[in-house]
């Protein structure tokens, strides 16, 4: 694996930079093992900085498996090709956004102490995108548009806690507005 990263901005998102990875996973026979593949991922991320913690934000990643065990990926998802309808999968995808990312409050500083957990709710973002993908082996194409709002909060001051929703749909297709509401954290 190779990464490369220039990536600025506040711990939350970043506001400018170049984010770039290249992972090749290799699983064989040897040691009596069970699988074997090749797996290629690239990852391509730019952020320009537009000021204020607005920022155009483009990316482009690639899938690529090979071999005799096959390993297919998942070209629409919540971090693919958003508001695609229909499953595809495959050993070789293609995909990329385009987006526009706005700061709706820039610090929300907002502790709630009353209540267990306590929550701090730091920031709330905007993005309206724009996503593209295509699958190489049945040679086809998907794109989508649409808008998220994400919500940065903090459990007890020191774990992330945060929501996302999205609402997007995929273009060429009628009435299939696709809603996705994700919540994360970490450690």
């Amino acid at each position: 694996m190779h990464m490369y990263s220039t990536l600025v901005g506040k711990y939350l998102e970043p506001t400018e930079g170049i984010y770039q990875r290249i992972m090749y996973q290799i699983s064989d026979k040897m040691f009596d093992g069970d699988f074997s593949y090749q797996n290629l991922k690239y990852n391509f991320l730019h952020y320009f900085n537009l000021g204020k913690e607005y920022a155009i934000f483009s990316k482009i990643n690639c899938n690529i498996n090979t071999g005799e065990d096959i390993i297919k990926f998942k070209l629409n998802s919540y971090n693919t090709v958003r508001g695609v309808e229909e499953n595809i999968y495959s050993r070789k995808i293609f995909y990329g956004t385009v987006g526009l990312r706005i700061p709706v409050v820039y610090d929300i500083n907002y502790y709630m102490w009353f209540m267990f957990p306590d929550l701090f709710f730091k920031g709330l973002y905007s993005e309206i995108f724009l996503d593209y993908g295509i699958d190489k082996e049945l040679f086809k194409e998907v794109a989508s548009y649409g808008i998220s709002l994400k919500l940065y909060t903090f459990i007890i001051q020191s774990f992330p806690l945060n929501f996302v929703l999205t609402y997007s749909k995929q273009i060429g297709k009628d009435n299939n507005i696709m809603p996705y509401f994700m919540i994360y954290g970490g450690l």
